[in-house]
């Protein structure tokens, strides 16, 4: 499999020539920075965002963390920045590069970090990708910096050759939590100075990033960009969410596809829950919250194993061993909810950002 190529540039590179990379290097996405901190903004975010877009490459943006400042006032300065730049289009990627600490707690990163997603994801209805490098979450109390992000595509900084495009036959190593989370890798940027461009692939092919780009906000949701349950409502659907809710605790009506005064008081509470405001539609952060939550919530215990057979007899004069009793069985999830279903619109909303 051909990688899909892509570079990721900021004012350091000047007026940039994309025709010419993209021509040059074969490339499919270009990912450009936009802002950094509370207030400052990159000044050749705007010529790259439009350039990108108009020589037909998939298009990125990336907000480079300071986790010493305000987390709103980030998220504000980012979004901000690509609204003033001509706005964002359902296909755009979207990208927190954390790699300093500007020395705040490993731990107080972390959280820092989750909340700057959440708040990205729930304004933007898109999971964004995490940029960061081994070097910054690996050894001592690392770890605790991306805590909690393992759901969040990656974007992996490893350099193993720094002045050629890496051959497909090799790939990085994925480190926690993403490894755990076994959502892998989504990006690698392998070289940081070629021709002082930073080289990077997708874990796919060209058209498989495209898939990917162009599903991040449109496989499970509706022409507003939410996933189809909102009030008023008849659909299997919204009976698929009263049975979700329900499991979590929120929902106590019947599955009855109907989004109604019950179910409107359970999205609300539920969102109340994650710290949003009140809505009556589910977002796809909500929807990421609830099936995280779900998968988490024991099921009834399985029944107990049966009583295994009698070993084999001894040795002359010893008595046979009995069989070791059968194992209990694993928790499950509660049978009325259609976990089929959780499983592929989990994949819909985890594996989009």
């Amino acid at each position: 499999m051909a990688y899909a190529r892509g570079i990721d540039i900021s004012h350091h590179q000047g007026t940039f020539d994309w025709a010419r990379a993209k021509s040059q290097h074969a490339l499919t996405f270009g990912i450009a920075k936009a802002s950094e901190g509370q207030g400052w903004r990159d000044g050749q975010f705007k010529r790259n965002w439009q350039q990108i877009k108009a020589n037909g490459l998939v298009r990125g943006a990336y907000h480079f963390a300071r986790p010493a400042g305000d987390v709103t006032a980030n998220v504000d300065n980012f979004l901000g920045a690509i609204k003033d730049a001509g706005g964002l289009e359902p296909d755009d990627l979207l990208v927190l590069d954390i790699e300093v600490t500007d020395s705040v707690a490993s731990a107080d990163i972390g959280a820092w970090c989750r909340r700057w997603c959440e708040l990205v994801a729930e304004r933007t209805n898109r999971l964004p990708i995490v940029y960061t490098g081994y070097w910054f979450i690996e050894g001592a109390d690392r770890p605790a910096r991306a805590q909690g992000l393992g759901n969040y595509p990656l974007w992996i900084a490893y350099w193993p050759s720094r002045d050629v495009w890496w051959p497909a036959t090799q790939t990085p190593r994925v480190p926690e939590p993403w490894l755990s989370a076994r959502t892998g890798w989504l990006m690698w940027q392998h070289s940081d100075s070629n021709n002082a461009l930073d080289l990077d692939v997708f874990n796919g092919s060209p058209s498989e990033l495209r898939a990917f780009a162009d599903n991040q906000t449109t496989t499970t949701t509706g022409d507003d960009g939410m996933l189809p349950c909102k009030y008023g409502d008849r659909s299997e659907a919204v009976e698929y969410w009263q049975r979700v809710l329900a499991q979590l605790g929120y929902y106590k009506g019947s599955y009855d596809g109907i989004y109604g005064d019950g179910m409107k008081s359970a999205v609300d509470a539920y969102r109340k829950t994650l710290g949003l405001g009140t809505d009556t539609r589910v977002s796809p952060y909500v929807a990421m919250k609830a099936h995280q939550a779900l998968f988490s919530v024991p099921g009834p215990k399985g029944d107990k194993g049966e009583k295994g057979d009698p070993g084999f007899p001894g040795s002359p004069g010893r008595d046979g061993i009995d069989g070791i009793d059968g194992r209990d069985g694993r928790d499950g999830i509660d049978g009325k909810t259609p976990t089929k279903i959780a499983v592929a619109l989990v994949g819909d909303v985890i594996e989009t950002a």
